[in-house]
């Protein structure tokens, strides 16, 4: 039932040639370092992680469903089709939108702000600018802080400590500090792989419409994960990733 009316409802979507607005958070905060990371840290979270992470499990299992009925039926389509793309899109929105704000089904992430440990390797070794093998970065850094890439590229080692997890406004997903709540976790009392987010302090330019930071994402206790390098634009009053560029992964 719960399939059908949902193809029901894509394929009216589809033939009106309309999808639902993709719901955007609201942010009271008016400091812009506190905006920044606000914005990013549901960016990250609700576009650029893979599958879905942040929709509850239900969701997520009706999405990988779907995709295992069309393609037990078409064996020889190992790629999205556009119509699956278009149905990806439309049905993303429609569980996120349902998510908002529904806080008793939120997944939890948690915040570092630690620079001890697995949780925050860094982006790349203590180096000189005049070294850095990073051709985006150091292309941002000569756009960004012309004469101090140098100063710049010494902030982006260190992690964040401004924003406190309880600092977040999110609509869509929980943080919970690090490590205060982790210890749970390893003790049997959720399931949960946790993933652990860090955030690099933050360069940015004269005007403060760009900037430049960077994130690491742990899985479980940190030895898996990835971080990256995100160039930012402020656009309509909120911070968006322009580009990323990939430091490490494990």
């Amino acid at each position: 039932m719960r399939f059908a009316a949902s193809l029901l409802l894509f394929a009216l979507l589809s033939s009106s040639g309309c999808e639902p607005e993709f719901r955007q958070c609201p942010t009271t905060h008016t400091d812009p370092t506190k905006q920044l990371y606000n914005d990013v840290v549901i960016e990250i979270v609700e576009k650029q992680l893979y599958a879905f992470t942040y929709l509850p499990d239900e969701d997520r299992q009706y999405i990988n469903r779907h995709f295992e009925e069309v393609y037990s039926n078409d064996k020889q389509n190992s790629e999205y089709s556009h119509t699956d793309s278009t149905w990806l899109r439309v049905q993303g929105k429609l569980f996120h939108n349902r998510l908002f704000n529904d806080s008793a089904r939120f997944r939890t992430f948690y915040l570092n702000r630690s620079a001890s440990g697995r949780l925050w390797r860094p982006l790349f070794r203590p180096i000189r600018f005049s070294e850095l093998r990073l051709d985006d970065l150091r292309t941002w850094l000569k756009e960004i802080v012309p004469g101090r890439e140098q100063a710049a590229l010494d902030s982006l080692y260190e992690p964040q400590t401004l924003m406190k997890a309880a600092d977040f406004e999110l609509c869509t997903f929980r943080l919970q500090p690090f490590p205060d709540t982790i210890h749970r976790i390893y003790k049997g009392q959720t399931k949960a792989n946790p993933l652990t987010i860090t955030l690099s302090k933050a360069v940015f330019n004269a005007t403060q419409d760009k900037a430049i930071i960077g994130f690491s994402m742990a899985y479980g206790n940190g030895h898996n994960g990835y971080a990256q390098l995100l160039l930012l634009e402020k656009i309509q009053g909120r911070w968006r990733i322009k580009q990323d560029q990939l430091s490490w992964i494990t």
